[in-house]
């Protein structure tokens, strides 16, 4: 079935669209002629996860099967988007400290425990926060969340109470302390104790971290280990599956364990549930594949579905006896992501040239067939504190040209592409487009936006290749241009630190001391006015320095096999797979 009704109208309100899109998908049913009838669950994901390790990865598609291995303490709640527990009795007490700060105490519940029946402590907490604040491991990107900790005090009589004490008060504390890490097992991933011994504000102390060298090192080539990563016996979490096996370019193999711990407190706790009795992730990269493994009913659930596929398989009579086929909003932002220290592109007027030079109304009509809503800004135009006075570019490629010459770029030499000569070399103003090979919806972008920008002298070389290599170039600034996409997981609080912020995980160079400042303040801000009044502050500072193009909002579109009960929500993928349900 397909939610009809268009995207602006349900985003009348925040709570409106959580109505309409937390919902079971349960009218109707699987036809008898269906062959699929077990309580397996497999799901399509374009492409492979580089790795298991929550902490390591920096991919979402390795991180929505991490989730279900791995527990944060804290989870959002699918119907509300609010904090609940997960891993302890109840939501955190709250107080302000003498400094300045926060302090959270906790208690984790009785029941939680590792693979091996030990149970799930506050030292299992303090070593994943250490972790990730290893300056040896590549976890740059909880940095700016995790760093706020000053402290973490555990009750020597009781291991499972503890509390976190924040060196600043920030609006978003509870969540960063709370949601933001997926917990691991010490005995498991440091069998050493080689972190043990380290205190934690050693991780804050350049010169207190190296009297620990050694250690570090030592750990950091153990964690690393592609083992405790890949293998059965290597990924170990709290959570309600394991790993059984990871088939290489094939799909990933999780199972429900036996006796799982958090079996008869899914009443109380809601986000342990966990229906399914096998997961698996099954590799189709490309809409032909997807829609060959739809009709054959060869899978139960293909998220990101193109548009051609999905309309393709929603006008097919046989399909629509075994699935449904759905579309809603969510909140996502689909973008470009500009590298803004090339040479090329380091000029603001460059950026804002390649922006009026797209045509995105052509792009939501021609390849996404109006699924989709256009986007001034990181901020959708649903969310309270949206900056609704920043007009959308319209398509001009003649305005872009002027600010291409104004930048010192013109065609010199005739062959259609501006140019210009920097550090003593002429420069064709080609750009390189990196996107996952065999996606066939992003090369088709590809191609629309090379035709489109060409008109106002920007080349674009269109350049597949294997997306988590690409996405090793983009954390370490070697691109220039990435189609990215981007949930937004809040209706009421923002937090730009991680893309904007100069110690975040700022991929686009973006940002100076006074929008670092201005960041600051902003997560520092209690009153909701005056916070309001800044997030709209950035965004303008955002829309003018342009270091990401925003395209727009695109409607999720899954195909989802009948004999499962499967609650939406408007985060991508826009389900949570243990929460699927056999009928």
């Amino acid at each position: 079935m397909r939610s009809d009704t268009p995207y602006g109208r349900l985003l009348l309100t925040f709570g409106l669209l959580l109505a309409l899109v937390s919902c079971n998908n349960d009218s109707t049913v699987a036809d008898d002629s269906c062959q699929r009838t077990g309580n397996e669950l497999i799901i399509r994901q374009q492409v492979e996860p580089d790795r298991l390790n929550p902490l390591l990865t920096s991919s979402g598609y390795a991180n929505q099967i991490n989730q279900l291995i791995f527990l944060t303490l804290e989870t959002l709640d699918p119907e509300n988007l609010e904090l609940a527990p997960m891993l302890i009795k109840q939501r955190p007490a709250v107080e302000t400290t003498e400094s300045g700060g926060m302090r959270f105490t906790f208690d984790i519940l009785e029941e939680a425990s590792w693979d091996d029946g030990s149970p799930i402590t506050a030292h299992d907490y303090v070593f994943t926060v250490k972790t990730s604040l290893h300056p040896g491991l590549n976890a740059d990107r909880y940095r700016p969340y995790i760093g706020i900790i000053s402290s973490i005090d555990i009750d020597p009589d009781n291991p499972k109470h503890f509390t976190v004490t924040t060196r600043d008060q920030d609006q978003l504390g509870e969540e960063f302390v709370s949601n933001v890490l997926m917990i691991m097992p010490e005995y498991h991933y440091d069998p050493n104790g080689l972190l043990r011994d380290i205190p934690l504000e050693a991780f804050a102390d350049e010169a207190q971290l190296k009297a620990h060298t050694t250690a570090l090192e030592d750990f950091a080539a153990q964690f690393s280990d592609q083992r405790l990563s890949r293998e059965a016996d290597g990924v170990i979490g709290g959570g309600p599956y394991r790993l059984e096996s990871w088939e290489t370019g094939q799909r990933v193999n999780l199972v429900k364990k036996d006796n799982w711990w958090g079996e008869d407190l899914v009443d109380d706790y809601p986000a342990l549930d966990a229906y399914p009795d096998r997961i698996s992730f099954q590799l189709v990269a490309d809409g032909a594949t997807a829609v060959a493994v739809v009709q054959g009913e060869e899978i139960d659930m293909v998220p990101e579905l193109d548009v051609e596929s999905f309309v393709r398989l929603e006008n097919d009579s046989l399909v629509q006896a075994c699935y449904n086929m759905e579309s809603f909003p969510q909140l996502v932002r689909s973008f470009l992501s500009l590298n803004t220290r090339s040479p090329k592109l380091a000029d603001k007027r460059v950026r804002r040239a390649i922006a009026l030079s797209i045509d995105v109304e052509e792009v939501i009509r021609d390849l996404y067939q109006g699924f989709g809503d256009r986007i001034n800004g990181p901020v959708p135009p649903s969310v309270a504190f949206a900056n609704k006075k920043l007009a959308l570019l319209d398509y001009d490629p003649e305005q872009a040209k002027n600010l291409l010459t104004e930048a010192g770029w013109e065609d010199t030499n005739g062959n259609g592409t501006v140019d210009k000569t920097i550090n003593g070399t002429l420069t064709e103003m080609e750009l390189s487009f990196e996107i996952p090979a065999g996606r066939e919806s992003t090369q088709q972008l590809g191609l629309l936006l090379k035709e489109q920008m060409q008109a106002a002298g920007i080349g674009l070389e269109i350049e597949p290749g294997d997306w988590n290599e690409i996405m090793g170039r983009h954390r370490s600034g070697d691109f220039e241009i990435v189609p990215m996409g981007r949930t937004f997981p809040s209706p009421t609080v923002w937090n730009p630190r991680q893309n904007y912020h100069s110690q975040g995980d700022n991929r686009t160079g973006f940002g100076n001391a006074e929008t670092d400042a201005l960041i600051d303040r902003i997560l520092t801000t209690f009153d909701e006015r005056e916070r309001y009044d800044l997030y709209r502050e950035l965004q303008g500072i955002i829309y003018e320095e342009q270091p990401e193009i925003f395209l727009f909002a695109p409607r999720a579109r899954i195909a989802i096999h009948k004999r499962f009960e499967t609650p939406l929500i408007p985060i991508a993928p826009g389900f949570l797979p243990n929460l699927v349900k056999l009928k």
